[in-house]
């Protein structure tokens, strides 16, 4: 039996604390998370073409989440969207007009999305 290279115990540790958090947000946003998830897995701004597959934009989900608190508007929440998306791809990436044309649209489902939560919260 092969000993556990260092890349290897890195890999298992970023996996599990990729787990621990996607467990606490779910927790903490529930059916919100799922939703956030499937508005950018529905829109795809990537074009990644994983359409059956929207778990593929959980990391984005996971990030634009918990900055939804910094947001008061849907063009802030825009912004945040646009941002997250230059984190996980690229700037050029994000900025192409292909791409940044589908975060407005999906800054306003999120924002109804984040509202509607909110109301439902204690």
């Amino acid at each position: 039996m092969r000993a556990e290279s260092d890349a290897d115990a890195r890999l298992r540790r970023k996996a599990e604390y990729s787990q621990a958090l996607r467990k606490m947000l779910k927790k903490r946003y529930g059916v919100l998370y799922d939703q956030v998830t499937l508005v950018l897995g529905e829109a795809d701004p990537i074009g990644m073409g994983l359409a059956l597959d929207f778990n593929e934009y959980e990391p984005e989900a996971e990030t634009i989440l918990p900055r939804l608190t910094e947001c008061s508007s849907v063009q802030e929440l825009e912004v945040v969207i646009y941002e997250e998306f230059c984190n996980w791809f690229s700037e050029e990436q994000a900025s192409e007009p292909r791409v940044r044309e589908k975060f407005q649209p999906i800054a306003v489902k999120v924002w109804e999305l984040w509202r509607e939560f909110n109301k439902s919260q204690p």
